[in-house]
């Protein structure tokens, strides 16, 4: 049984139960707020695990929660809700100080004490090394030691500060990285790149000279230090248990089948191995857990019963084989993704350039009613992408063509149209695009473009009609198909007219400042967006781009943007504000280039990383979903769509209760309408812009003050006075 919940929710507990806002009822009933933020991160790998205060800490790849033993809930603790970062490292509960120490492969630290983070950036913000992260954690006397590359860096938990660093503590005061830390009867263990030390906690551990330095242990490879009986043990080499004896390591007469990849100490030694824990009495080992099913091993942690840190499973109770963990997408290492109908899709697939027809991906993750959920299609792994078209779904797939997804078929690619003299294994389709036809991209084919007719009916363009074989996407306005080509094959892009059947190709002698074309975006008033290795660029009236064509370098205040820059990803959100991703950022432009509406990076918003690999808009609700290196978060931005009339109009939240300081969003609005509000009495309170089909009121009135307690209407209507809107909303203060 898995158990899982909404992505934020209300913390029971006194740990962060200050910071997060949200129950996953309210959430489930309706979107986030008005600009703010919400992780979608994936938990089924859990790779660090802590207790105490009667809760599971359980860190996976990008994200982070909890399990309370004493409600039986699942709590997520992200970025969003104040942490300083992901990628956790290690994870420590010190439980005379009920302190949650948190390390990161940054070098960050964070410390939760009473639901404050406290957060120590010294070690992430140095010069003097690269690798900063935070490899182990130790507590003693107030203090937590941090494994590092830097040394072992003391914290007090008392001052949140850092008070020593043990870097020089090698052989004649030679520099040390640490990899990991054991503490036993007030002396401290350090595994190092120069074998393992020991030295006296009461002792001045500045000086070198205060540490022993096992020799003999050169470059054996030890980990996993526990006690046993008052013995100290070690793993060597992986597979290997030794003992410290008369200040040597002894062979214990051991020797593991596989390698151990976690050690802990609970009366006795207990060693983790993919699929089984096992226990060491002295002399010899007893198997006392074996995984079921698909269940494979990444940490443990003792309690009362066995707690496991699963690859895939999340957070496993040994005994009763249940399985917890947050609701989310099935990984982080997301290949493409796609908003459909509202509807959010992430896509998990091999790399069309090395596909050998062995890797069958066979799921796919949905973001729906605000609840991830992981989806597959029988007989058809490896889905790329999604489309609509003609009220019907449609899937393609790395090797297994195109899928119908009403009439849960496969649609005939291997007929003579469609006919592959590459040897390929069925069509590596990278993307599909839907306008007037389905057009489908298929990556290293003799006819690398194809598109279905209303009937379903297949066409091709063969290498010769469109000028490549290796497309990485196809999407299209109208008849007109944009290519953007691999850079196996020198990049750039094509474009294609099903019209007339005439193709041109742009590249760097065409004015496209970079031949890697990192996306190609058509925004709501048809302009292109061209994205490179080098810079950005738009095509005002792309559908005109054949015959008049010229690229146009976008400005701010006067000074062209991103010039010799990578750009990463650019999209248009309801607005038609432009969103560019760099290495620096992500900045969010009004429509006219005449203002910075946002400008996000990981220090200044939840957002994981700069290197932003893809952006997907929902029109709907103004969401924008922003997949990362590190993960996937989405932004609800104070736009959407402008809609065709008034009558889906939203108003949130409604009523405004105590204490809220976010904006109250109206959308379901057509473009480019005024929206009044007033009191009851009639008086104009503030008059507001839609930005597409949403606007936002901060709850101020036109001297920015905060309107009190009362009844308040909202009134929009087209200028024709055909259709118009009256609403209201209720303000508790």
């Amino acid at each position: 049984m898995k158990h899982y919940v909404d992505p934020v929710f209300m913390i029971k507990c006194s740990i962060l139960s200050s910071i997060l806002l949200f129950t996953s009822s309210y959430l489930m009933a309706q979107d986030i707020p008005l600009e703010t933020w919400q992780s979608h991160f994936s938990y089924q790998k859990v790779n660090h695990l802590a207790k105490g205060d009667d809760k599971i800490f359980a860190a996976s790849e990008n994200g982070f929660f909890y399990y309370d033993l004493q409600d039986e809930s699942i709590n997520i603790i992200s970025k969003v809700d104040g942490l300083s970062d992901v990628n956790i490292s290690s994870l420590y509960y010190a439980e005379d100080h009920s302190s949650l120490v948190i390390g990161y492969s940054s070098g960050a630290v964070d410390i939760v004490v009473d639901g404050i983070i406290h957060t120590i950036n010294d070690l992430k913000e140095t010069d003097l090394i690269e690798d900063k992260g935070v490899r182990d954690i130790a507590f003693w006397d107030g203090n937590v030691y941090l494994a590092t590359s830097l040394g072992i860096i003391v914290v007090s938990l008392d001052k949140i500060e850092i008070t020593e660093n043990y870097r020089s503590i090698g052989t004649n005061g030679n520099d040390l990285s640490v990899y990991e830390l054991y503490i036993s009867n007030d002396s401290l263990y350090a595994i190092t790149s120069q074998g393992i030390q020991v030295g006296a906690l009461k002792e001045n551990l500045l000086d070198f000279n205060n540490w022993f330095y096992y020799k003999e242990t050169g470059n054996a490879k030890y980990a996993h230090l526990g006690m046993k009986d008052q013995e100290i043990y070690a793993i060597k080499k992986d597979t290997i248990l030794v003992r410290l004896q008369n200040h040597s390591w002894l062979d214990a007469g051991i020797t593991f089948g596989e390698a151990i990849i976690d050690v802990q100490e609970s009366q006795g030694l207990f060693f983790a191995q993919q699929q089984r824990i096992l226990t060491f009495d002295g002399e010899q080992l007893s198997e006392v857990y074996t995984a079921e099913g698909d269940i494979t091993l990444k940490t443990f942690l003792l309690d009362d019963i066995i707690w496991l840190g699963s690859q895939s499973n999340g957070l496993v109770n040994s005994q009763s084989n249940e399985k917890f963990y947050p609701n989310g997408p099935a990984s982080d290492q997301i290949d493409n993704m796609k908003v459909i109908d509202g509807n959010t899709y992430a896509f998990y697939f091999p790399d069309p350039e090395e596909y050998d027809g062995s890797s069958l991906e066979t799921e796919f993750s949905s973001f729906q009613s605000r609840t991830w959920g992981q989806q597959s299609l029988e007989g058809f792994p490896n889905v790329s992408d999604v489309a609509s078209w003609n009220n019907q779904l449609y899937f393609s797939s790395i090797g297994y063509g195109l899928y119908n997804s009403s009439g849960k078929n496969i649609l005939d690619y291997t007929n003579d149209q469609l006919s592959d003299s590459k040897g390929n294994l069925g069509l590596l389709i990278t993307s599909i695009s839907a306008s007037e036809k389905l057009i489908a991209s298929s990556f290293n084919n003799e006819n690398p473009i194809f598109f279905l007719d209303s009937n379903e009916g297949i066409h091709t363009l063969s290498e010769g009609q469109v000028g490549t074989d290796l497309p990485k996407t196809a999407s299209c306005l109208n008849d007109l198909i944009f290519i953007n080509i691999s850079e196996v094959a020198g990049g750039g892009f094509i474009t294609y007219d099903l019209d007339n059947g005439n193709r041109k190709y742009f590249g760097i002698d065409d004015g496209l400042p970079g031949s890697s074309v990192r996306n190609i975006e058509l925004d709501f008033d048809e302009n292109a967006w061209i994205s490179t290795n080098n810079g950005i660029v738009t095509y005002p009236d792309a559908a005109f781009i054949m015959e008049f064509g010229e690229p146009v370098v976008p400005a701010y205040e006067n000074n062209f943007l991103f010039e010799n820059e990578p750009v990463n990803y650019v999209k248009a959100d309801g607005g038609n504000r432009i969103w560019i991703s760099t290495e620096s950022g992500l900045w969010v432009f009004s429509e006219d280039f005449s203002s910075i509406d946002h400008y996000f990076t990981p220090e200044n918003s939840p957002l994981p990383s700069n290197h932003i690999k893809q952006m997907e808009y929902n029109p709907h609700n103004g969401e924008m979903f922003i997949l990362t290196n590190k993960g996937l978060v989405s932004f609800r931005s104070s736009s959407s769509v402008g809609e065709s009339n008034l009558k889906m109009v939203d108003i949130y939240p409604n009523p405004v209760r105590p204490g809220y300081s976010g904006l109250v969003g109206i959308s379901g609005l057509i473009k480019d309408t005024k929206v009044k509000i007033t009191n009851v009495h009639g008086k104009l309170i503030r008059e507001l812009d839609t930005n597409g089909g949403t606007t936002s009121w901060d709850l101020l009135d036109y001297n920015d003050h905060r309107v009190p307690s009362g009844i308040y209407i909202i009134f929009s209507a087209i200028r024709d006075g055909s259709d118009k809107f009256v609403g209201k909303i209720a303000v508790i203060n």
